[in-house]
């Protein structure tokens, strides 16, 4: 008896579970239909093989986000190996061009130089050095692609090439030494370039409290470094303090410098709300040579500051609001610095038999 009880319960939760399995397939059937149904109304108007393309070429995302070429940002270059083979002989003549990349939507300029790890004697890719200047990128927005149809942002970089030493004139290696039929060689390009951001972010601050739950949207364009803010609001006597914590973080793996490249690790910051008073503090900030004798004070508005990968700058600035009154600062922060790009191609050097 009590057997069969308990194959009656077994077979009773069997058929359940078969019916609240098939009804959850239902469900999932159906939410994949609808998922697909967007989808295709998105592409209509368009034959599958573009889809096909766009899907090949890297160009379409489910929630339909940018392409890649859209999230490269400043510049970037490459040389052109049929003026510089990877195979030089003793004698032939060679070019170095380099092929630059700007990905900023504003005119880029700097410089860039070649040299090679070969000694001097040897003649060769002797260091010179060329002033550049590349037109900005352009911003083109293509149809809506995905199921939430967002549109996609192609960027066309502005482009340039720089021959090395020049159109006229070539490169070549001497004799090597006695006995060498082959030696390794490295040919070295940098290029230097200044970026000045300027970032906004507007301080909202409320009498009655309500700021606090607001954080700024920072506005900014893609760049080496980018910058986030985070703020506090407290009562100051019969005044509002605003507290900022602005961060400053290196996305790319580019040496960083000070604006005219005389030292490394330096970035040029400033932070201003239109007629009121900011100071601001930073670890690191403070030695001797920072120090104001006049002001008898480490706190700043504008400085030169050490960087390294990451800034935390603590800003301050006190407020004078009426009763349940809401006011928006616009917060300004100048942050200038120099970007060095350097990349090595490797190369052999054979004798002339």
């Amino acid at each position: 008896m009590k057997s069969k009880n308990s194959s009656q319960v077994q077979n009773f939760w069997s058929r359940k579970f078969q019916r609240n399995f098939l009804g959850t397939e239902k469900i999932i059937t159906i939410l994949f239909l609808l998922v697909l149904t967007v989808f295709i109304s998105g592409y209509s108007g368009c034959d599958f093989s573009t889809l096909q393309s766009d899907i090949q070429g890297g160009n379409f995302n489910l929630f339909g986000t940018t392409s890649n070429t859209a999230e490269k940002t400043g510049l970037d270059f490459d040389i052109d190996r049929s003026y510089m083979p990877t195979t030089i002989y003793t004698g032939q003549p060679f070019n170095i061009v380099v092929n630059l990349e700007n990905y900023d939507l504003e005119l880029n300029y700097g410089t860039v130089c070649v040299s090679d790890n070969i000694d001097d004697s040897f003649s060769g890719a002797v260091e010179t050095c060329k002033r550049f200047f590349i037109s900005e990128a352009t911003e083109t927005i293509s149809e809506k692609k995905g199921i939430f149809g967002k549109e996609q942002k192609e960027i066309t970089p502005g482009k340039t090439s720089i021959a090395f030493p020049s159109s006229e004139e070539s490169f070549s290696y001497r004799d090597l030494r006695y006995g060498q039929s082959s030696f390794p060689g490295k040919i070295i390009v940098k290029l230097d370039y200044t970026v000045n951001s300027q970032i906004t972010a507007p301080i909202k601050v409320s009498s009655i409290g309500d700021e606090l739950q607001q954080q700024p949207i920072v506005t900014q364009n893609p760049a080496p470094l980018q910058l986030s803010i985070s703020k506090k609001v407290d009562n100051y006597y019969s005044n509002k303090r605003i507290r900022l914590d602005i961060t400053i973080k290196k996305i790319a793996n580019y040496k960083i410098f000070s604006p005219d490249f005389a030292d490394e690790k330096k970035i040029f910051f400033s932070a201003n709300i239109p007629s009121k008073s900011v100071t601001c503090r930073t670890q690191g900030y403070g030695s001797t040579e920072d120090y104001d004798i006049y002001k008898q004070t480490n706190e700043f508005q504008t400085a030169l500051l050490d960087f390294d990968n990451e800034k935390l700058i603590k800003c301050e600035s006190v407020v004078s609001l009426g009763k349940e009154e809401v006011v928006d600062y616009p917060l300004m922060i100048d942050l200038r610095y120099g970007v060095r790009i350097e990349k090595e191609y490797g190369f052999s050097i054979l004798s002339q038999q």
